[in-house]
């Protein structure tokens, strides 16, 4: 089966980490397999937002429509409903992916009030041909609105992701995400604040904020006016509290973040022995993918995850979400060299063949080949 694939989708202005792996990435990899890919705003012209005819000349000439669940915002809302209304009339696959359950976004999520409504989403939903998602948990959680979902895993492009350099003398233990994880983290700090104790090596953070100057000097006055979390009412305020307070006594390098396209090179760049993957046992989390242990395995890093699907399921050293778990765990990632190393091996290997774009990149081609197959004849 060889259909020429022609998709339009969204790239949008700043498009988040998760835009780049579950579209951006595999549509760059379709194009290199000789396909057609239309992002909407190309078909602006100056100033002027898209006018209707031109939107329906677009999809009259492509055979799918790629909606990601971070593009249906309320102000575009009507004209993605217009669209895949158009798109069902005429025979046009509709695609809608899903990276996480945006009805579950924790409390302690800064992004938890901009995200879009539910409401929204199933109506999208519901007029979709098929859904892709990350993994079973979320599979499960949607089948409440959708009958055909189909699983195509995250993955990773090894090719970008260079092997660290190794070029230190001293252990490096770290953990590399974003603000959403902000009360995820503090699972692992006693675990760390008692090893460090015990053993010399580096603690690094990556990315938890873009302005690190701020961030210490929030810090600081934490500490100075002896601020507890119990004593607020935001929730996000109560975790950024709680963080703060929990690294106290560890001793720390904080990097700033960067954006995705540079990501990779500062991953290898922190030259990690340990990446730790910490999550709360939540439905948010487990609707999540194991990207973060994709990322450190891509640059030789070995991984020591929380017991929560979906790092349940892969080859990670698990740990339980205790002080005493994450401490006997990290303990012997440390203290066993033969065994960290051999555990880096078998972590790297296993990314490089079955999460990376370059090896199983097909994927995505032969599902969109086979749905239109299905729906669009």
């Amino acid at each position: 089966m060889n259909i020429p694939l022609h998709i339009l989708y969204f790239h949008s202005d700043d498009p988040i980490a998760s835009k780049y792996v579950r579209v951006l990435e595999p549509l760059g990899l379709l194009v290199s397999r000789g396909h057609r890919i239309t992002s909407f705003e190309s078909l602006n012209t100056g100033n002027r937002s898209v006018e209707w005819p031109v939107v329906e000349r677009a999809l009259s000439e492509c055979n799918i429509l790629l909606i990601s669940n971070v593009d249906i915002t309320p102000p575009n809302f009507e004209v993605f409903k217009r669209m895949v209304t158009w798109c069902n009339q005429h025979k046009k696959l509709i695609i809608y992916d899903f990276d996480d359950l945006y009805d579950q976004v924790p409390e302690s999520n800064p992004f938890r009030n901009i995200t879009l409504k539910w409401d929204f989403v199933k109506e999208v939903i519901a007029l979709a041909h098929v859904l892709t998602v990350t993994g079973k948990e979320l599979q499960q959680t949607l089948s409440a609105h959708h009958s055909r979902i189909v699983i195509v895993p995250n993955m990773v492009d090894c090719r970008r992701y260079l092997p660290r350099p190794r070029d230190h003398s001293r252990l490096r233990i770290g953990w590399a995400g974003g603000i959403t994880h902000l009360a995820d983290l503090p699972l692992i700090a006693d675990g760390v604040r008692q090893l460090q104790k015990k053993y010399s090596f580096e603690f690094i953070i990556l990315g938890m904020f873009p302005n690190l100057i701020q961030f210490t000097k929030n810090t600081e006055l934490i500490r100075s006016y002896s601020i507890h979390p119990e004593e607020l009412t935001e929730p996000f305020h109560k975790a950024y509290v709680n963080f703060a307070r929990n690294l106290e006594g560890i001793e720390y390098q904080a990097v700033p973040a960067t954006g995705y396209p540079e990501f990779p090179k500062a991953l290898a760049g922190l030259d990690l022995d340990i990446g730790l993957c910490p999550i709360h046992d939540n439905l948010f989390n487990r609707c999540r993918s194991a990207i973060k242990f994709y990322q450190y395995a891509a640059v030789q890093t070995a991984s020591l995850a929380s017991n929560v699907y979906p790092y349940s399921e892969e080859p990670v050293v698990l740990a339980e979400n205790t002080s005493a778990s994450w401490f006997e765990k990290l303990e012997t990632l440390v203290g066993d060299r033969h065994f960290r190393e051999e555990t880096t091996r078998l972590q790297y290997e296993h990314v490089r063949d079955n999460r990376n774009h370059e090896r199983n990149g097909s994927m995505w081609e032969i599902l969109y080949q086979e749905l239109i197959q299905k729906f669009c004849r």
